[in-house]
């Protein structure tokens, strides 16, 4: 019997990373959903949360506090173990995708 083995082009921890994020980030009173779309190439996570005003990807890519939409979401995935810490997400995000060599 031979198993198959699925393998994604997104490394799972950034995906699980990437999910997370969006739900301790969205904004639920907008009652837009969280778009999750799937290419060829590519995987598009968004929802309508922002970044803090005055936000750069420098911001963004460096040490940085974080200031969850949802703190009591986070604070729950916190707990459970599915996050470490806040404000790490997008480092934890690029370094898998850097580690398994995706863009």
């Amino acid at each position: 019997m031979q198993l198959r083995i699925e393998r994604y082009f997104v490394p799972e921890e950034a995906l699980r990373e990437a999910l997370l994020n969006a739900l301790c980030h969205k904004q639920y009173q907008s009652g837009v959903p969280i778009q999750i779309s799937v290419y060829e190439d590519k995987l598009y996570i968004a929802n309508c949360g922002c970044l803090p005003e005055n936000w750069t990807l420098e911001n963004l890519m460096s040490k940085h506090a974080s200031s969850p939409y949802n703190p009591n979401i986070a604070h729950v995935f916190y707990l459970a173990g599915f996050i470490e810490s806040w404000g790490r997400g997008i480092e934890k995000i690029c370094s898998a995708c850097e580690k398994d060599g995706v863009p």
